[in-house]
């Protein structure tokens, strides 16, 4: 298992942490993407979403996947997802 955490700071004193994990199964290969923000002048990360709302329990499985990645897209973007996940990545290869 691997896991790197991406710290990005915006020009409005906000923080959005990516957190990316591998992981080896038996049978396949997976991996989590979780993005917390911190808002401007706050010292705490807080979760985009809560899982344990009515909204969020009322979706189906595919619907919470794209509810989940809508809320990550406000505050971050597509390439900033996509480096945390490389770097998490390279942090599997054998070193030489």
């Amino acid at each position: 298992m691997s896991r790197t955490t991406t710290l990005l700071r915006r020009p409005d004193g906000s923080k959005v942490e990516i957190t990316v994990e591998f992981w080896v199964n038996i049978r396949k290969e997976n991996y989590s993407v979780v993005v917390n923000f911190c808002a401007p002048g706050k010292r705490k990360f807080k979760p985009l979403y809560d899982s344990d709302t009515w909204q969020y329990r009322n979706l189906s499985l595919p619907e919470r996947l794209e509810y989940a990645r809508k809320k990550q897209l406000e505050v971050c973007t597509e390439e900033e997802i996509y480096e945390a996940k490389l770097k998490c990545w390279e942090s599997l290869k054998p070193e030489k």
